[in-house]
Formats: structure tokens, C-alpha cells, sequence
């Protein structure tokens, strides 16, 4: 299901405060500091995670299934 907050509507710190928000609970600790490259199968329900929250795409167009989020937001 895709966001259900509208990230237009937010400045920079509240978006990256909702980003922040959902990344603790949501990205593997192990993974931050991996002590070898994750392979696709072990990825896989992070990417459907980011794809289920409409993330997985953030620059492509709305209409195609991305964020259509600007330059500067992407880099955020």
C-alpha cells in the first residue's frame, strides 16, 4: 500500500523525520554494518517492503508506480 501521508505536504525535516521514523523498525541492523554482500534472496522482503510503501521508485512519475519525488528529496 503506498504512504498514506501526503510527502509533498511536508518540509525537509518533518519528511526526513517520517523517513527516519519508518526506517528504524523497517531496515535490519545486521545489515548496516554487513560483513558480506547480500545476495537478492536475503534482500527480497526489503525491497517488497519499499515497493509496498510506493519507495521503491522515488524519482520515476506517480502514475508509474514511483514517489515523483524531486532531486533534493531523493538525496534525503
Amino acid at each position: 500500500m503506498p504512504d498514506e501521508i501526503d510527502l509533498d505536504s511536508l518540509d525537509d525535516q518533518a519528511f526526513r523525520r517520517h523517513i527516519r521514523a519508518w526506517l528504524r523498525p523497517n531496515y535490519p541492523e545486521a545489515w548496516r554494518f554487513s560483513d558480506h554482500e547480500l545476495t537478492a534472496r536475503e534482500t527480497m522482503g526489503w525491497i517488497r517492503a519499499l515497493n509496498a510503501k510506493g519507495w521503491g521508485a522515488p524519482g520515476w512519475p506517480k502514475e508509474y508506480g514511483g514517489m515523483g519525488l524531486p532531486p533534493h528529496r531523493q538525496v534525503i
